[in-house]
């Protein structure tokens, strides 16, 4: 994880030059289990993080082994995100929501019942910006 926000706070320098200003985290949505099961399954996650430049929305699927009896140990991780340019998070939740086909491309397959279920599990949360 640590790994991953150092990289998003390099791309978010990056992409702060070409968009006018460095995008901080403000408020982060995630899966709140106090909200009833995760409808993705147990190793699979939505992330919404809302910058100054929009949200970015990040489905991960946790590292599976790979390559059975090989001797040499092998871990696949899946990300997809998309960036919803200039939406806050409540706008991305709407249009995922109202957008079937966007949620399907970001999750990789088609799903009958949409970001809904997953929407109705998330719990947001302001966070302090990246330094």
């Amino acid at each position: 994880m640590v790994g991953r926000l150092w990289v998003g706070a390099i791309a978010s320098w990056i992409l702060g030059g070409a968009l006018g200003s460095v995008a901080q985290a403000q408020d982060v949505c995630t899966y709140n289990p106090d909200l009833g099961p995760n409808p993705l399954g147990m190793r699979a996650f939505i992330t919404l993080t809302e910058t100054t430049a929009g949200t970015t929305v990040l489905f991960e699927q946790l590292p599976t082994l790979v390559g059975g009896a090989a001797e040499q140990p092998v871990t696949l991780t899946i990300y997809r995100e998309m960036i919803f340019y200039g939406l806050g998070v409540q706008a991305t939740r709407e249009f995922l929501a109202a957008h079937a086909d966007y949620y399907q491309e970001l999750v990789g397959y088609p799903d009958p019942e949409g970001f809904g279920p997953v929407d109705a599990v998330l719990s947001c949360s302001a966070e302090s910006p990246l330094p």
